[in-house]
C-alpha cells in the first residue's frame, strides 16, 4: 500500500500504562532508520481502536501535511487487528535477515 503522508511508520504495541502506550516503530519512508520507540497518549486513538488495544498489536503512524496550514502536521495513528506475539516478531526479524543474506547485489 502506497503511502499518502510523508512520513510513515509501522510497527507493535510493545506496552500498556494507564494513559499511555508505548510502541516500537520502524520507518517505512526512510527504510534505512533504525527502530524506534515511542509514547502515545491512549486518547490518540479512536474509541474503536482504543478498545482493541493490547500488547502485540501491529500499528501504523503517518504524518502528512495540513492541506490548510502548510507549517502543521496532521498525525494519523491507527490499528491494524492482527495480534503479534513477541515470538512472532522475532521469527519474522529472523526470516529477513536470511532473506537479505540472500540478495546478490551489484
Amino acid at each position: 500500500m502506497a503511502s499518502t503522508g510523508i512520513q510513515e511508520w509501522h510497527g507493535y504495541v510493545q506496552s500498556m500504562e494507564d494513559y499511555t502506550f508505548t510502541a516500537v516503530l520502524t520507518d517505512v519512508t526512510n527504510g534505512s532508520e533504525p527502530d524506534a520507540v515511542a509514547v502515545f497518549q491512549k486518547s490518540s486513538l479512536s474509541d474503536a481502536d482504543l478498545q482493541e488495544l493490547d500488547e502485540g498489536i501491529y500499528l501504523r503512524w503517518t504524518l502528512t501535511p495540513d492541506a490548510q496550514h502548510p507549517d502543521r502536521m496532521n498525525s494519523s495513528l491507527s490499528l491494524v487487528l492482527d495480534k503479534w506475539t513477541a515470538d512472532d516478531i522475532a521469527a519474522a526479524r529472523k526470516r529477513a535477515a536470511e532473506f537479505a543474506s540472500e540478495i546478490l547485489w551489484d
